[in-house]
């Protein structure tokens, strides 16, 4: 079992936890029987005990990160055209952040290339990986299953040479 959460399960974390207010909103409204809001309730206690006991075993310091995030985050639903204008935006706004930093994202990249590919440490034991958090690098591997490049379960940031070389 790994003791971490990658960028997309740390997502889909806090979708679940965004589940649980919308829980609370049905309970409340008058849309369901009172059959469905009981059931509702156990649902939405089974994800908050989960989520509690996951957060509990990744440690403080993550509970921290996830605490914040959900502050700081929203879930919003969106139609495919709505995203794809979005998307488009990001890439631009990405792309003249990424021209102003070249020379950073270069060193990262040249730095995760010597350490972390196919790193078998730790990320409790690993300096880069707090700097990376810290900067909100993102890893090769992102949580998405269509990515070639796959966890390796000991970091985020670890990956196998092989994978990135197909990517390519």
């Amino acid at each position: 079992m790994k003791d971490y959460l990658n960028n997309q399960e740390v997502k889909e974390a806090l979708i679940l936890t965004y589940c649980k207010i919308l829980v609370q909103h049905f309970v409340d409204g008058k849309v369901m029987t009172k059959q469905e809001k009981t059931n509702l309730k156990k649902g939405g206690t089974f994800i908050k005990n989960s989520l509690k006991s996951m957060i509990q075993r990744l440690g403080e310091s993550s509970a921290k990160k996830y605490v914040r995030l959900y502050e700081n985050s929203r879930i919003t639903v969106m139609t495919n055209s709505e995203l794809e204008v979005l998307a488009k935006r990001k890439d631009a706004e990405l792309n003249a952040a990424y021209e102003d930093s070249k020379e950073y994202f270069d060193l990262v990249e040249l730095t995760m290339d010597c350490n972390c590919k196919d790193c078998c440490k730790d990320w409790k034991q690993c300096n880069l990986c707090n700097h990376f958090d810290n900067n909100e690098i993102i890893p090769f591997y992102d949580g998405y299953e269509s990515e070639v490049v796959k966890d390796l379960g000991n970091c985020k940031y670890a990956y196998r040479g092989d994978d990135v070389e197909k990517k390519h």
